[in-house]
């Protein structure tokens, strides 16, 4: 029995929550208000991500995002039934991502280009503020 074309579909509409279009749209998002020290934690978060994607090769980069995405959001919106269904979404992005296309390697080296961008991006708008 062939799965339903929705359901091919879904790991890949996952891994999108971590894309740069994404990632964008939730930056305007705040800056629209402005929710300023939300959005400038994501844009030094995006500087370091961004880097990282130039320097190293075949970072896509899904994963960083993603994990600076639901850390940054989860302490915006201070809601634990957000943060723990944004948490399982970002444990989604990873199952899949390692279903999809990546090495154990590349999954590691995401979570940690992850962790330093969004230290990164928290502690330089702390710094500012």
């Amino acid at each position: 029995m062939k799965k339903p074309e929705i359901l091919n579909e879904i790991p890949r509409d996952i891994i999108s929550l971590g894309s740069w279009v994404f990632y964008v749209l939730v930056v305007v998002r705040a800056l629209i208000k402005p929710y300023r020290p939300f959005a400038d934690q994501l844009i030094f978060a995006g500087i370091l991500l961004i880097a990282s994607q130039v320097l190293i090769k075949n970072n896509k980069g899904y994963i960083s995002r993603s994990l600076a995405l639901v850390f940054f959001t989860s302490i915006f919106y201070e809601n634990i039934p957000f943060a723990i269904f944004a948490s399982f979404i970002f444990l989604c992005i990873v199952y899949f991502s390692k279903q999809i296309e990546k090495k154990n390697s590349r999954i590691f080296q995401e979570l940690i280009i992850g962790l330093i961008s969004l230290a990164f991006g928290y502690y330089i708008q702390q710094l500012i503020s």
